[in-house]
């Protein structure tokens, strides 16, 4: 773990864009430049001092004195926005309330897959390690919306509703 003073001898946080930028020059990096690059799940890492750092992180310990405990959430779903207001902590639960549809979904719906054995769509959620069952619908929609109705309820601002759902079924 590289400590707060060693991050601000090296880095700048630029609040207004959200940017971490080099104060001195050192190997390939150069005083002025953005620091850091995107991994594949498009956070911006940071390596200094042969430690690799997410950007988020690093900004949160520049930013209050301490890395959380809990997860920092990015509000907007967008993980190279590190804009300071973007930034917000949340526990495990609330941070994947707030992701997008999975890589693995059939549907392309969050929270609604089809049981081929009752040929019915079913929608679960998960709070603190358990999965609720929220029911078996006729249409993927319904199971969406069922995900999104118990996702407000249960998660409050950390709740985002899916844009395709949300247009197709007027969630308010």
């Amino acid at each position: 773990m590289i400590a707060r003073e060693r991050l601000m001898e090296m880095l700048r946080y630029e609040p207004q864009s959200g940017r971490l930028i080099w104060l001195k020059s050192w190997g390939r990096r150069r005083a002025g430049n953005v620091a850091g690059c995107h991994d594949k799940d498009g956070y911006i890492q940071v390596g200094l001092d042969g430690y690799r750092m997410k950007a988020h992180r690093i900004i949160w310990l520049i930013v209050y004195g301490e890395l959380p405990s809990v997860d920092i959430d990015h509000i907007d779903r967008n993980p190279s926005n590190n804009i300071l207001t973007n930034l917000r902590l949340a526990t495990r639960s609330q941070n994947l309330i707030n992701s997008g549809v999975p890589c693995t979904s059939t549907s392309g719906i969050k929270g609604a897959t089809f049981s081929k054995q009752m040929k019915k769509w079913h929608s679960y959620i998960q709070k603190d390690k358990k999965h609720i069952f929220l029911g078996s619908f006729r249409t993927k929609e319904e199971a969406g919306l069922a995900y999104q109705q118990a996702a407000r309820n249960l998660f409050g601002e950390f709740h985002m509703a899916s844009p395709s759902l949300t247009n197709s079924l007027r969630i308010t």
